[in-house]
C-alpha cells in the first residue's frame, strides 16, 4: 500500500469537522471513500437533509483525494455540483467515492499541477447497499503554504427563535426566522465544524445552504426532492470567530418543481457561499 493511501485517514483526522461529525474514511482502488450515518442527529424541522449529507461526504472525499497528491498546499473548494438521479437514503449510510479527474483509478496518481492550479475531482454517491444515487463534481484551488493559525472564537450569545430539533443541536443552529419565500438562521459559531484552515468546512456549508434553500419553499402536502445542487464558494466564512449567517430564498415555485437559493454570509454580511437547488415535488407516501 502506498504512503498516500495510508495517509488518507490520517489526513481526515486533521480536519476538525470530520472527527466532530463522525465521518469514516477508507481507500480502495476506486478512490477515497467517506461515509456518514444518516441517523437521528440529522433530523430537521426545516426539511430533508439527504442531499446536504451527500454534499458533505462528496466534499470531504474529493478534498482528501486532491490533498493526497501534495499535502504541503492549502486547498479551498471553488465549486461543487451534485446531480442526483435517485433519492438519497432517508436513513442508513451515505457514502462518496472520489477520485481526481484525469487520473487513473486511485487517489494518489500524479496530477502534474503546481500550487496555484485548479484541480477537478469527481465522486460517486452511494447508499449502504452500494446503490449509486448521484454524482458530484468539484473544482479545488491549490495554494502554497500550510494552514494558518486558528482563531480563538468567542462564545456565542443567545438568540431568539432557536429551532428545537436534532440537527440544530448537532450543528449549533439558532435564530430561525421565516418569511414569505424566505428563511434565515445562523450557525452561532464555526467551532470544530471547520477545515484544516479553521474556517467553515465546505461540505458543512453546502449542507446548510441546501437546507435553507429547501426550507424557503411551501410544498404543501408534497415532498420536495432535490434534483441538483450547484454550489459556488466566494470566500471563507467563520474567519473572525463570529457567527455564520444562512439564508434561503424561493426563486421560482410551480406545481411540480421549484428553484431555490441558499446563501451563507460572513459576519460582516459579505457572500461566502451561494447554492442553487433545482427541486421536484412528489406525492407524499
Amino acid at each position: 500500500m502506498s504512503s498516500g493511501v495510508e495517509s488518507a485517514p490520517a489526513y481526515l483526522a486533521e480536519v476538525p469537522a470530520i472527527a466532530t461529525l463522525d465521518l469514516r474514511c477508507r481507500v480502495s482502488g476506486e478512490g477515497v471513500h467517506v461515509a456518514v450515518d444518516h441517523d437521528g442527529r440529522w433530523e430537521s424541522a426545516l426539511g430533508p437533509i439527504g442531499p446536504g449529507l451527500a454534499a458533505l461526504v462528496a466534499d470531504s472525499a474529493s478534498g482528501t483525494a486532491v490533498a493526497l497528491v501534495d499535502r504541503q498546499v492549502r486547498l479551498s473548494t471553488t465549486a461543487l455540483t451534485l446531480d442526483l438521479f435517485g433519492a438519497p437514503p432517508g436513513s442508513g449510510v451515505v457514502e462518496a467515492v472520489a477520485r481526481v479527474e484525469g487520473a487513473r483509478p486511485g487517489p494518489v496518481a500524479p496530477l502534474g499541477s503546481a500550487p496555484g492550479d485548479f484541480v477537478a475531482a469527481i465522486a460517486d454517491l452511494r447508499d449502504g447497499t452500494g446503490r449509486t444515487f448521484g454524482r458530484a463534481t468539484s473544482w479545488w484551488a491549490r495554494r502554497p503554504g500550510g494552514p494558518p493559525l486558528r482563531v480563538t472564537e468567542p462564545p456565542p450569545g443567545p438568540e431568539a427563535g432557536e429551532p428545537a430539533d436534532a440537527l440544530s443541536r448537532t450543528l449549533g443552529i439558532d435564530g430561525l426566522l421565516r418569511g414569505d419565500g424566505t428563511v434565515a438562521f445562523r450557525l452561532a459559531r464555526v467551532g470544530d465544524l471547520c477545515n484544516r484552515s479553521y474556517t467553515l468546512h465546505g461540505g458543512v456549508g453546502a449542507l446548510l445552504a441546501q437546507l435553507a434553500a429547501v426550507a424557503s419553499l411551501d410544498p404543501g402536502t408534497r415532498v420536495p426532492q432535490v434534483l441538483s445542487l450547484s454550489v459556488e464558494y466566494h470566500r471563507a466564512a467563520g474567519t473572525d470567530g463570529g457567527p455564520v449567517h444562512v439564508t434561503g430564498t424561493r426563486v421560482r415555485q410551480g406545481r411540480t418543481s421549484a428553484v431555490a437559493r441558499g446563501e451563507i454570509a460572513t459576519a460582516d454580511g459579505r457572500p461566502a457561499l451561494v447554492a442553487t437547488a433545482t427541486i421536484a415535488f412528489r406525492a407524499a407516501p
